[in-house]
């Protein structure tokens, strides 16, 4: 875990709880969790807490900026404890398994848009899609047990998802 989770919380103006501290020891174990799991994980040590419990607490930390909210297309929202940066995601298409990614570099097509319609932006957040190395790995040997039955449907070209998010 980040050095003093409560220092944090503190910090950036919260009360220090065990809700909320149970929920950032859960971001540390499951990185890009989404609600349930992060509840069901919080459960195992404070067994009467709710989901909407659970949702409040992760509303207040993303407001304080101590973890971050990404939302890839077709999900359900998932949190992460690594802040402060600009990585993006990748997301695999075939187990929905996340990767951090850092910056990308080099020609970047979206990044810096042609007509930002007066924003000022200030975070550009890429999401990458495609199979991730046990998808793939599992799919060719799908494919050498039973080459006719053996379908490609979702090997598409990586969709790049770009959402500027302003941020104070």
């Amino acid at each position: 875990m980040t050095p003093e989770p409560a220092d944090s919380i503190r910090r950036s103006g919260l009360r220090v709880t065990t809700q909320r501290l149970a929920v950032l020891q859960a971001l540390e174990e499951m990185p890009h969790a989404d609600t349930d799991a992060i509840h069901r994980r919080v459960q195992v040590s404070q067994p009467d807490i709710t989901v909407q419990s659970v949702y409040v607490v992760l509303a207040a930390l993303t407001e304080a900026g101590l973890i971050r909210r990404i939302e890839p297309a077709g999900s359900p929202a998932l949190y992460e404890r690594r802040i402060g940066d600009n990585h993006h995601h990748a997301i695999c298409t075939g187990c929905g398994a996340v990767q951090d990614i850092d910056c990308a570099v080099g020609q970047t097509p979206c990044l810096e848009p042609s007509d930002a319609g007066g924003f000022a932006i200030a975070t550009a957040e890429v999401t990458y899609w495609g199979l991730c190395a046990a998808c793939q790995t599992a799919e060719r040997q799908a494919a050498d047990r039973h080459p006719a039955r053996h379908e490609t449907a979702h090997l598409h070209p990586a969709i790049h998802q770009i959402t500027f998010s302003p941020r104070n």
